[in-house]
């Protein structure tokens, strides 16, 4: 059997440059937020499985190749009934992956965030002489109106440090249109920039569904590849899942082929 590899990315997130496609002008809006002056944080938005996740991965391979910047990507989704302590414990965690700090223990956190703040975020940033760029995931979880969970303590909590933070970029992705926050949220975060993942466009959506010619494994016929694109109408989840599922079927029925070409 030839060793043939299904190029579609279906129910994960897309991380690596070479399977990453588009949202070129959403990225272009983040790195122009480094050099604005006048602001320090934007917020992504859009429907689940859009592609936000994807984004915050491509900028935190972006980032971190330019050597210019520090991104650290957190994800708040299981989070919601930690405290303060433990939210930055893991926070402090994910710069790890980054930076070579001490080994951190967990007493050190206090519930009010001083040693964080204080002392493990000026070293840590010190230590790399880069600028810090917070790419937070799920950040809509700060909004469940539950008392005493991460919403009563971490909102805010970064809250005041983006409003104290000096070279420290913060970008948020949520699944819910700013609109569709509650007043506490919106006066929180009401002078952040905001930005729509929406579909993608014609060519975004063909460069996905191309994606098996550039391994050889499949290629498409132009009938099939504006069928597949009417069908997911430029969503990336449902390109992708379209995609995999033609490709898993046409190397079932025949497993030992190069499939030249596809009708749907």
């Amino acid at each position: 059997m030839l060793n043939h590899s299904n190029p579609y990315i279906a129910g994960n997130p897309v991380r690596g440059q070479s399977h990453f496609v588009g949202r070129s002008d959403i990225l272009r809006d983040v790195l122009r937020l480094l050099h604005n002056p006048n602001a320090n944080a934007i917020a992504l938005y859009g429907q689940r499985r859009i592609g936000k996740t994807s984004i915050l991965f491509q900028l935190e391979h972006q980032l971190s190749e330019s050597g210019r910047y520090l991104p650290v990507y957190f994800d708040l989704h299981d989070k919601a009934d930690l405290p303060l302590s433990q939210i930055l414990y893991r926070l402090a965690g994910q710069f790890a992956r980054y930076v070579d700090v001490p080994r951190l223990r967990q007493e050190d956190f206090d519930a009010d965030g001083v040693f964080f703040h204080s002392e493990f975020l000026l070293q840590a940033v010190k230590q790399t002489q880069k600028q810090l760029i917070l790419l937070f995931d799920e950040f809509d979880v700060l909004d469940r109106p539950y008392k005493g969970q991460v919403g009563a303590t971490f909102l805010p909590y970064l809250r005041k440090w983006m409003a104290g933070a000096y070279q420290v970029h913060f970008v948020l992705a949520m699944g819910r249109r700013p609109e569709d926050l509650s007043a506490r949220m919106l006066n929180a975060f009401n002078q952040v920039l905001s930005r729509h993942v929406s579909l993608m466009d014609l060519p975004e959506s063909l460069a996905i569904v191309r994606k098996s010619e550039q391994n050889k494994t499949l290629y498409w016929s132009e009938g099939s590849i504006n069928r597949v694109c009417y069908w997911t109408q430029g969503h990336p989840y449902l390109t992708q899942l379209l995609c995999s599922e033609v490709w898993e079927a046409a190397y079932d029925e025949y497993p030992e082929e190069t499939l030249s070409l596809i009708h749907i």
